[in-house]
């Protein structure tokens, strides 16, 4: 895992330099420093609720399946997970699945479907976002058809059963955990469960509000930097960036998503800015106010959980000891 995140942070670094190099350094550091400080705060502000609705969400899947754990270490779990972003494939956050058996005592195999689950509605979300857009703006639905592709093959992987099955062997081994029969027999049953109508409709509807959040933050940003963006027009280009980088399947999305966002903004794509500088600050604000944010977010958190359950670890230890002394006094 942080060899994951090794690789991810130098291929961010990467992206910038290229990006950076392409759209002047220069200029984009004037436009940097123009940008209106204070945008920061609805913008940011924007990118937490994206991340505390999809907590909510996270939420849920847990009481559907009948573990009701504690919400504050749960939210310290789910933020952590939101930093593992910057995996491939976000793969990465299957260590919730780890950090939620350490807090609250509930197996792997128990939660390794909600991390899936999560995956998949995001994904189906994105798809919604971004065909909405086409109608309106009639850009190529190739984008799209790629991500119906991808989610279509996602949805036979997870749950075909021998696929399914071998999948949740190699997310137990990513977390050093051996799942036998019985395990992966009720991870697919939470699967089932996770998968029904109602669930999957309230859990999609959970992901277009947190993901529009977002697409509000870069509509924020665009206006920050001068531009002149309508709402749908940011909603339609900040998810077509974002199924992009899902699609590329790179580290969090890293060069797909900043390419796709730079185009469409720009001269060549829907014409938000004139020159392509502009595009290209834009785009790497949008990047630093959602991943890097995320990236941050999950640090911070990892810190705190890591204290708290360093901590919780020697409570125990004393009570034991105090247990075993009253033992041998009486």
């Amino acid at each position: 895992m942080k060899k994951k995140l090794i690789a991810g942070l130098v291929l961010g670094f990467i992206t910038l330099v290229v990006f950076g190099a392409i759209g002047d350094f220069k200029k984009l550091y004037g436009l940097a420093v123009n940008f209106n400080a204070w945008l920061f705060i609805p913008i940011l502000a924007l990118s937490m609720a994206n991340y505390t609705l999809r907590y909510g969400k996270w939420q849920y899947y847990l009481h559907l399946l009948g573990h009701r754990v504690n919400p504050w270490t749960s939210l310290g779990v789910y933020y952590t997970g939101v930093g593992m972003a910057i995996t491939p494939g976000k793969f990465g956050e299957v260590i919730k699945s780890s950090l939620i058996r350490a807090t609250d005592g509930v197996q792997e195999y128990e939660t390794l479907p909600v991390v899936i689950m999560e995956r998949l509605v995001d994904m189906v979300s994105i798809l919604l976002l971004v065909g909405a857009g086409l109608g309106t703006v009639m850009r190529s639905p190739k984008v799209l058809i790629a991500g119906v592709v991808l989610t279509g093959v996602m949805f036979f992987v997870f749950l075909t059963g021998p696929t399914g099955r071998r999948v949740y062997k190699l997310l137990g081994r990513m977390l050093l955990k051996k799942l036998d029969a019985g395990h992966i027999d009720k991870a697919m049953q939470n699967q089932r469960i996770l998968l029904r109508p109602v669930p999957f409709l309230i859990s999609t509807v959970i992901s277009l509000l947190a993901w529009s959040c977002e697409a509000m933050g870069m509509y924020l940003v665009v206006l920050g930097l001068h531009g002149s963006i309508s709402v749908p027009d940011a909603i339609f280009i900040y998810s077509t960036g974002t199924l992009a980088g899902a699609v590329s399947m790179l580290p969090g999305g890293l060069g797909a998503t900043e390419a796709s966002l730079a185009v469409l903004l720009g001269p060549m794509g829907m014409r938000i800015f004139a020159d392509g500088s502009h595009a290209i600050a834009a785009t790497l604000l949008v990047r630093v106010c959602t991943l890097w944010f995320a990236v941050l977010v999950g640090i911070v958190a990892f810190g705190v959980m890591r204290k708290y359950l360093r901590t919780n670890s020697e409570t125990r230890v004393t009570d034991s000891d105090n247990q075993a002394g009253n033992l041998q006094q009486s």
